[in-house]
């Protein structure tokens, strides 16, 4: 057993993000496809954790909604990716915090002005911590 995290995030990502990290980034959210054992030559501490295949796709029954709902899609209007991700898991060697930050350096907006990205919240946590594109906990 163990604690689990709640993880909510969504950004848009720069207009000239690689195909090679959508690729990543796709298998980061849902997973290699099936029958097929794919390993990154990323040199990133994230892509060191062992669960950051199909990270996006995690969930426990410990929050109000307990299924992952994660995505990644081009949006023909804006002209960009969009990755969105909803799930729960054992956050044990920081996966959260080290996905957030290989993926910092492609994503080009948040919400708001302070650029939110999202939160993590431990199922027995009182105050989520908070992501932003740029600066503090307060987006500045």
């Amino acid at each position: 057993m163990g604690y689990y995290t709640e993880f909510v995030f969504a950004a848009s990502l720069k207009e000239d993000t690689p195909d090679e990290i959508i690729d990543v980034l796709k298998m980061v959210v849902w997973g290699p496809p099936e029958d097929v054992d794919i390993d990154v030559d990323i040199d990133h501490p994230f892509f060191k954790c062992d669960r950051w295949k199909g990270f996006g796709s995690r969930k426990s029954q410990y929050f109000g909604y307990t299924q992952p709902l994660s995505c990644v899609k081009y949006d023909q209007i804006a002209r960009q990716w969009m990755v969105s991700i909803r799930c729960s898991l054992k956050n044990y060697t920081g996966e959260i915090e080290k996905f957030v930050d290989w993926l910092m350096p492609w994503i080009e907006n948040g919400s708001g002005e302070c650029g939110l990205l999202g939160y993590s919240i431990p199922e027995d946590g009182v105050v989520p911590t908070l992501f932003y594109l740029k600066g503090d906990s307060h987006g500045e």
